[in-house]
């Protein structure tokens, strides 16, 4: 029983592990299409569950940072 309520948890970890992955992911490339707009976005929180309506401040992104050839 305990070999099983382990595999689980760790699975789960795993699956937190992904989800926050995404979201960094997505997250960093809304920054990188349109720095100079308020974006409105759909986080996922750690739980899994969905937190909508996230509105995210005008950032300089990176790729408008770097030095142009």
């Amino acid at each position: 029983m305990a070999l099983l309520f382990e595999k689980g948890w760790d699975s789960m970890l795993e699956a937190m592990k992904k989800a926050r992955r995404l979201n960094t992911h997505v997250f960093s490339m809304l920054k990188a299409l349109c720095p100079l707009e308020d974006k409105m976005a759909c986080a996922i929180k750690q739980t899994g569950a969905p937190l909508p309506q996230i509105k995210f401040e005008n950032t300089v992104s990176a790729f408008k940072t770097l030095p142009q050839k």
